[in-house]
């Protein structure tokens, strides 16, 4: 079995296996119903799925070369979003939109819609995309957290499609999962602000339970996460910057408030993925993608997501987002016994 949690107080609920994907169904491109049940099982059952050697690494490697060239440029910018505090060193990144690196198996990853779609439903809805970049020199970590900071459903509503751009571990900064914790757990649980974050005292009852673990993910998997996984951004000692794509489906009934911003030139690939439904604007001419800033609302269209009124009140004063928050020992979890 693969990825076994290798902590103390281990527990069955501390066991994931990765759905391992042939060479044969990655040219392909057709997933094997037995590694769509085991991508199934494994979500139900941890909120929480990899799936290895699902994409290319030439692809992997060309925009990784890209997006570490440009974040001296997102550095630069006063409106850069850090994650969780200035201190941690984690950014947010919008990828390149052009048509060379708009790729059809890292945003709309075959073997991963084959999975999702038996969760969410037919042809689910992309509708948010972004990054996640580990610089080196982060000192300490993001506050362990849900990214459904909201009321919501009590059942799988959305679908977090995360890409690491070379091998991940707990050296460059995987980020830290809690499995399981996608159900019996919701806003209640939160502290009282609207970034989702788990108080220290809840952290400690569910290590003991279920610790959180930092998986080893080799280059060309894809990660699904539940919406409200509870997760954290974790350092990076290494010198080289440690990049994550993100892509989040929704089923469609769900009428999400986001949609994607694109240039034009890459309509026609994106209309010929029948598997998912991609909701984008299109719009003339090359795009500024480092500047351009999607907001995010997780909400279902007939509520107003109280995380949009921050971003709006954020932007209306010129602050870069995130740096007046930085995680403390109140609000992060440290194992027994660490040093």
């Amino acid at each position: 079995m693969a990825g076994i949690v290798k902590f103390p107080s281990e527990s069955p609920k501390s066991q994931w296996t990765s759905v391992k994907i042939s060479q044969e169904e990655r040219s392909s491109g057709s997933t094997s119903l037995e590694n769509v049940q085991l991508g199934v099982e494994q979500f139900q059952k941890n909120g929480f799925v990899v799936i290895e050697n699902a994409i290319p690494h030439d692809l992997l490697d060309q925009l990784n070369q890209r997006m570490v060239e440009e974040t001296a440029i997102s550095l630069a910018w006063p409106r850069v979003q850090y994650n969780h505090g200035v201190k941690h060193k984690n950014i947010s990144q919008t990828p390149p939109l052009s048509q060379d690196f708009v790729h059809e198996d890292i945003w709309a990853n075959r073997h991963a819609i084959a999975i999702i779609e038996n969760i969410l439903g037919p042809r689910p809805e992309l509708s948010f995309i972004s990054s996640n970049i580990a610089l080196p020199g982060g000192i300490g970590r993001q506050a362990v957290h849900s990214d459904a900071y909201h009321d919501h459903l009590p059942f799988p509503f959305s679908i977090e499609i995360y890409i690491f751009l070379s091998d991940a571990s707990a050296h460059n900064g995987a980020t830290e999962v809690w499995l399981g914790t996608h159900e019996g757990y919701g806003k209640k649980d939160h502290i009282g602000h609207e970034r989702g974050w788990i108080p220290k005292h809840l952290l400690n009852q569910r290590a003991e339970i279920s610790p959180p673990i930092q998986p080893t993910v080799p280059k060309g998997s894809v990660c699904m996460r539940d919406l409200r996984l509870w997760h954290a951004g974790m350092p990076n000692y290494t010198q080289d910057p440690r990049v994550m794509l993100a892509f989040i489906y929704f089923p469609r009934w769900y009428r999400s408030h986001m949609h994607l911003t694109l240039p034009k030139e890459v309509k026609s690939k994106i209309e010929t993925w029948n598997h998912v439904a991609v909701k984008a604007e299109y719009v003339d001419g090359p795009m500024d993608h480092l500047k351009h800033r999607l907001k995010m609302n997780f909400t279902q269209m007939q509520n107003k997501g109280l995380f949009e009124s921050r971003v709006e009140t954020d932007e209306k004063m010129g602050k870069p987002k995130e740096v007046d928050v930085e995680p403390t020992e109140e609000n992060y979890w440290i194992p027994a016994g660490a040093v």
